[in-house]
């Protein structure tokens, strides 16, 4: 997105030239709650989850919406 937003050539840009450097992680142990928390308040989708400094995961807000709708509706996403 930050390619095609800042009008970047996406065939030839590194992930180095965009990623975030030192981005807000979560370890193991924090809970669901506190994950949401700090995506909330950092404005972001997506949080990695570490155990010392290994990634060990990526918490997804996408994911944890589909995963609180239950089984019912895990293929079928929301429906209005």
């Amino acid at each position: 997105m930050r390619c095609v937003a800042n009008n970047m050539d996406v065939v030839n840009t590194k992930v180095a030239d965009i990623h975030t450097a030192h981005p807000e992680t979560a370890l193991s142990t924090t809970t669901l709650l506190e994950a949401m928390q700090k995506m909330h308040d950092g404005g972001f989708l997506h949080l990695p989850v570490v155990d010392d400094t290994t990634i060990i995961g990526v918490v997804d807000v996408i994911n944890i919406a589909y995963a609180t709708m239950g089984d019912d509706h895990a293929e079928e996403g929301w429906s209005t």
